[in-house]
């Protein structure tokens, strides 16, 4: 049903999920980790998305040539029949991915901006069921990367997100006192 509702709407209602220019970086990192062909890159990335992305071989080898023009990336090892050349980060390379992990993080005041605006839009059962889910993911992910911090950063950055959680909580707490108190007002005796 959803999936037919998503073909009726109009092409500029479906904006691109993945924001340009992402790509290249998340290859990049990529190949940080360890040498990849073209095709090992789409198959892991459609994989980590659980199909939500999948880039394309028209996108991904023109990226990967370019990558190379640029002294980003080299060939490595031999040429897989099946799923080609694999790649690996250059130095230059690796200057580039930590250049850009770097600036990502600059980048957060347009992104919340965004954000405000986007969320402002949805009706409160959407946002807020996609806010829990958004939730759990995004404190697990938090606690898998905070985890590879070395001390003394990985304490404090856990102690920051400890009060931030902590805030939060008391925020929560009263919202459920007033609704409780206002449920409790709509339920008492009217007097005559």
């Amino acid at each position: 049903m959803l999936e037919a509702e998503e073909s009726r709407s109009p092409k500029w209602m479906k904006p691109q999920s993945v924001p340009r220019g992402f790509l290249r970086w998340y290859i990049l990192a990529m190949l940080d980790e360890a040498p990849e062909t073209g095709y090992s890159i789409m198959q892991k990335i459609a994989e980590r998305t659980e199909g939500a992305w999948r880039p394309g071989p028209g996108t991904v080898y023109p990226l990967l040539r370019g990558l190379k023009e640029q002294c980003l990336i080299e060939a490595v090892g031999q040429k897989v029949e099946d799923t080609g050349q694999p790649c690996k980060l250059t130095a230059k390379g690796k200057k580039e991915l930590d250049d850009l992990q770097r600036n990502a993080s600059s980048s957060g005041r347009n992104e919340n901006a965004l954000m405000r605006l986007f969320l402002g839009i949805m009706p409160p059962e959407a946002f807020t069921a996609m806010a829990l889910n958004r939730s759990r993911q995004f404190i697990s992910i938090f606690c898998e990367k905070a985890d590879l911090l070395q001390e003394p950063k990985r304490s404090a950055t856990l102690r920051e997100m400890q009060l931030i959680l902590e805030n939060y909580s008391s925020d929560i707490e009263r919202l459920l006192g007033e609704a409780g108190k206002n449920r409790n007002s709509r339920r008492a005796p009217k007097p005559n």
